[in-house]
């Protein structure tokens, strides 16, 4: 039932009593709630009964059983205010709109809509104001290089640099050769071993 209607219907005396199975489901402002239990309905003779607790708003030891619950649903909606903020601040940081009329879009009605009595808004982009919108950059990160497989390559060597072995070896050939050094062996491997008096 709408709270309106509810308290249209309380002042009008449809009823005197209104059960509720959470004290939250009139309001969950501490202020709200306790200006409608002790104040608003009263006036209207109305009371409030709390299923939960079965305790009613013109019992003794009312006033302290309800403002405790009043103030533990206050601090839940403190709460969630907190997170809601939270998340849009961290939405907008990161450059997602949070809501509402976002700059460079507008709502124009559907066209051709198949139930003419119930026309849907549709976001289209407005021209003039997007031109001066800069373009978002892309996320996330590149997509790496592929590496390429020997099954793409049958037969070929996958070596990025062929000539990198060429050059180290053309290099290898080029030092200097040092005093008691013999330098590169051939490749059938080291010779016969000489001894020193030439025998």
């Amino acid at each position: 039932m709408n709270l309106q209607k509810l308290l249209k219907d309380a002042k009008r005396g449809d009823f005197d009593v209104v059960l509720v199975d959470d004290l939250s489901r009139l309001s969950r402002d501490l202020g709200d709630i306790w200006q409608l239990v002790f104040n608003t309905l009263p006036a209207y003779q109305v009371s409030v009964i709390d299923c939960t607790t079965t305790m009613a708003s013109n019992s003794r030891g009312a006033r302290m059983t309800f403002g405790a619950m009043g103030l533990i649903a206050d601090g839940f909606l403190q709460m969630i205010r907190e997170e809601t903020h939270r998340g849009l601040e961290g939405r907008a940081l990161a450059g997602f709109a949070t809501g509402g009329k976002t700059f460079g879009f507008k709502t124009v009605p559907e066209p051709n809509p198949p139930n003419p009595e119930k026309v849907r808004k549709l976001r289209v982009i407005d021209q003039d104001e997007a031109s001066v919108v800069p373009r978002p950059k892309p996320r996330g990160r590149p997509h790496p290089q592929r590496v390429p497989r020997a099954a793409d390559h049958p037969g070929r060597s996958l070596d990025r640099d062929p000539g990198r072995h060429r050059s180290q070896e053309a290099s290898a050939e080029e030092q200097p050769t040092r005093p008691g050094h013999q330098g590169r062996q051939p490749a059938g491997g080291p010779g016969p071993l000489r001894s020193q008096g030439g025998r």
